[in-house]
């Protein structure tokens, strides 16, 4: 079995991107020039048809071909330039090759992490059980802080933390009917988030395609994390008690820096919403970047509706924009500039230390030809 070099593969699609297209003879020159080393022809065959297949589940590679081929017939020039595709994926920096897509899946992990650290609460059943799991914590009620209380129409929310271990517990309050007994809800909210809990995220409602991991996977993520010390394992007795393994993200300006990101990635999707349902269709490159966060199954199904209510509202005004969806899509494009502008300057140090991540990051939640319309208007 031939030994992989994903170098070649990615030296092949950088000059084909830049030179647009070249025989076969040249692409190798470049090729060699480019890996600083010769290849057989053999080997560099091989690779070109690799290139040239279709997508398969076992392909090395997010989509495919990833290469056009152009045969002008015996002892002519053949002549390799990259699909429309991989072109637009190139230009939005979205990985080409799975191993690339690899890594980008561990660095969602830590953008989930935002969300998923502050929604993960966790139900009991009653008051009696929530007294269980202090005594099985060893922490007592007064050394609980209370925090302050939340009064709605319907119920009162009360929380209590404990300083020491950042565990968070909730009290529900529900009023009934005259004579009936008040309802109490509790729950708790542990510190850090555990591989286990992006195991059994549900995606539905969240961006990137379906991740599709297994346990071992979702392990293996989140050693890199640990690795690159992105992430750190919490030492806290109380979670040696749960026989829990959790992880925090080690510096809080990048957790910060993450939260701002997610702010970015809701308004550039509420942007496109409204754009979509109420202007024009999402273009091929639009299209494509759409399906890389939300998969191909899920998108399709939002540009159905998208192109629907379209339809529907043009019927409706009879061609026209309304001056309030103007005035909203306005409102988030204008969001999305000042939210990323904030970005780059209060995060410009944090940016630097990450920009491995958080570049590649910020062009996928503000992808560059949204910037570039945005500047030109």
């Amino acid at each position: 079995m031939r030994e992989y070099n994903e170098d070649i593969d990615k030296a092949i699609i950088d000059i084909l991107f830049k030179k647009e297209e070249r025989t076969s003879g040249k692409l190798k020159e470049d090729l060699e020039k480019s890996i600083k080393h010769t290849i057989s022809f053999e080997t560099y065959s091989y690779r070109l048809k690799s290139m040239l297949k279709p997508h398969r589940d076992e392909s090395k590679y997010t989509i495919g071909p990833i290469l056009n081929k152009i045969d002008e017939g015996r002892g002519k020039n053949v002549t390799y330039s990259l699909t429309r595709d991989t072109k637009t994926r190139y230009t939005l920096e979205l990985p080409i090759l799975k191993t690339d897509s690899n890594i980008e899946k561990a660095y969602r992990l830590l953008f989930y992490y935002i969300v998923f650290c502050y929604n993960s609460n966790r139900k009991l059943k009653n008051v009696d059980e929530y007294n269980t799991l202090l005594e099985k914590l060893y922490i007592n009620k007064n050394e609980l802080e209370i925090l302050p209380t939340s009064d709605f129409n319907q119920f009162k929310i009360t929380k209590w933390t404990h300083p020491e271990s950042e565990i968070e517990f909730t009290r529900k309050d529900i009023p009934q009917p005259s004579g009936t007994k008040e309802i109490s809800e509790y729950s708790y909210m542990l510190p850090g988030i555990s591989p286990l809990e992006f195991h059994t995220i549900k995606e539905s409602r969240l961006p990137y395609q379906p991740l599709n991991l297994t346990q071992d996977k979702v392990t293996q993520y989140f050693e890199l994390l640990e690795k690159h010390k992105l992430i750190d394992r919490i030492k806290l007795k109380e979670l040696e008690y749960l026989n829990e393994e959790r992880y925090t993200i080690v510096d809080n300006s990048l957790k910060t820096l993450l939260a701002d990101c997610w702010s970015l990635q809701n308004h550039t999707f509420t942007y496109f919403e409204y754009y979509w349902k109420s202007v024009s269709k999402p273009t091929n490159e639009e299209k494509i970047w759409f399906e890389h966060l939300w998969g191909k199954n899920r998108s399709n199904q939002w540009f159905i509706e998208c192109n629907t209510r379209r339809r529907e509202y043009h019927k409706e005004n009879n061609n026209q924009l309304l001056p309030e969806t103007q005035e909203r899509i306005d409102w988030e494009k204008s969001e999305i500039r000042k939210t990323f502008d904030s970005i780059e300057k209060e995060h410009a140090e944090t940016i630097k230390d990450y920009s491995y991540f958080i570049h590649p990051l910020l062009n996928v939640i503000y992808p560059e030809f949204l910037r570039k319309e945005f500047n030109n208007n």
